[in-house]
């Protein structure tokens, strides 16, 4: 009696070494963040402007599927949508045709097809407290058909933000702590 026992299992042990690593442990993409920043010194040029790079694909190659019934579905739903509010179909269009004007999108060449075809649905997010955009238009690569989606056939892009379980552990090193929005 009175005597407390503490049984703990290997998931425990687990967990205890993984919070004692967080910041030193190896990090999983760090050989796709070099393939991808080597890539990117390779394939960039500047065109009319602009810095261009070559999409990233990912080495071996996932199969993309044709996914226009996705987007038609999409388009003709979100077409729907729009056309319950005048004012927002007007200021998507707008948004849209700047894009196309911007070289932001283009229009996609149905006659001279060569290979697969790959089109991003699209979707406007709406946020009426901005004082600046109020609306615009967010492609999904992430949409899945048969075959992978965009996101997942092109290398992921380096993280450039530190990692927070590293900033909080430090944060709690110090004596005072000091935060600002700049």
């Amino acid at each position: 009696e009175g005597t407390t026992y503490c049984i703990s299992t290997d998931a425990d042990v687990d967990n205890f070494w993984k919070l004692e690593s967080v910041d030193t442990a190896d990090n999983p993409h760090e050989k796709e963040d070099d393939l991808d920043i080597e890539h990117f010194q390779k394939t960039i040029t500047r065109n009319a402007g602009r810095y261009v790079i070559q999409w990233p694909w990912r080495q071996p190659a996932l199969p993309l599927a044709g996914n226009f019934g996705l987007c038609m579905g999409r388009l003709r739903s979100l077409w729907t949508k729009l056309s319950q509010n005048p004012k927002l179909f007007s200021d998507y269009n707008e948004t849209v045709k700047t894009q196309l004007q911007d070289g932001i999108i283009e229009i996609a060449d149905n006659k001279n097809i060569q290979g697969l075809v790959h089109y991003l649905p699209h979707q406007p997010v709406i946020t009426p407290n901005k004082t600046t955009t109020k609306l615009r238009v967010v492609y999904d690569a992430s949409a899945h058909t048969s075959g992978a989606s965009l996101n997942e056939a092109l290398l992921r892009r380096p993280v450039l933000l530190p990692d927070l379980c590293s900033i909080l552990l430090r944060w709690r090193q110090q004596k005072y702590v000091l935060t600002a929005d700049i």
